[in-house]
């Protein structure tokens, strides 16, 4: 529920005004929202998240840095189809129908599921904090580009890929951040709850598309379309949030290590020799 309202804030911001009674009070209630579940979730002797192991530097840097990729690899999956769709009346539009936008975007979805086993190798090799960085650093590259929306349609496309390719390196590596940061016994709650941090990554960008290309609009035969600003925005803002990510990861303390402990065999007291 309160993600729901910040969340309608945010996407909603424009349309109904960002100093609104009703926007300004959708803010406060999933403030307080969280606040009274932290209380909660602190308080309890059976959490539903132990916010204790969650607020560990290692977990929670992870889990902010896991928002903050959602944002910047989910912008060129929304965002893509829609710019190669868009009149080329608009400055930036191809004009394809929905069916061949979705051909010419096939290289995204195959760069993912390539690159998801090299993200694990990496962090077999390198560690996961590496494969963070140069997955975060990837989408910073890819993203940017994107925002230089004149180009031809070939550089549109790789530079969507190159920022799938980052996702996918990302992606990868945060579970395992995640896993090597808690005890064996929260390991299911925190991998949760990172899969959370990312789901809100991926529903704040939406809001946030949302909120960019209603401010700035065209009009190209009777019809409204974002403009090329508001999309430049766009992808300038995700490119901004992987290099937040970047510098968060690399700021991250390694995870500490929670040995297993072997319970001792009982010592008999006055046995022979």
């Amino acid at each position: 529920m309160a993600l729901t309202c910040l969340l309608l804030a945010i996407s909603k911001g424009n349309e109904w005004g960002w100093s609104s009674a009703l926007v300004l009070g959708l803010i406060a209630g999933a403030v307080a929202m969280l606040l009274l579940w932290g209380a909660y979730e602190l308080r309890t002797t059976a959490p539903l998240v132990d916010l204790r192991v969650s607020a560990r530097p290692t977990v929670l840097l992870t889990n902010i840095a896991s928002v903050l990729v959602g944002i910047a690899m989910f912008t060129g999956f929304l965002v893509g189809s829609q710019l190669l769709q868009a009149p080329p009346e608009t400055g930036y539009g191809y004009g394809m129908s929905l069916v061949t936008a979705g051909l010419v975007l096939l290289p995204i979805g195959a760069a993912m599921g390539l690159f998801s086993p090299v993200s694990a190798r990496i962090s077999r090799r390198f560690g996961p904090r590496t494969t963070l960085i140069l997955g975060a650093c990837v989408l910073v590259l890819g993203n940017l580009g994107a925002s230089l929306l004149h180009g031809p349609l070939s550089l549109v496309v790789l530079n969507l890929t190159i920022s799938s390719i980052g996702g996918a390196l990302a992606y990868g590596a945060l579970p395992q951040l995640i896993m090597r940061s808690v005890p064996e016994t929260e390991t299911a709650a925190a991998n949760a709850l990172n899969s959370l941090a990312r789901s809100i990554g991926t529903s704040s960008c939406s809001a946030i598309v949302v909120a960019l290309t209603t401010g700035s609009l065209v009009r190209v035969a009777g019809a409204t379309y974002p403009s090329i600003n508001a999309y430049s925005w766009v992808f300038v803002v995700a490119g901004g949030a992987a290099l937040v990510a970047a510098l968060i990861a690399a700021a991250t303390p390694g995870p500490a290590r929670y040995e297993s402990v072997t319970p001792r065999m009982p010592v008999a007291v006055g046995g022979s020799r």
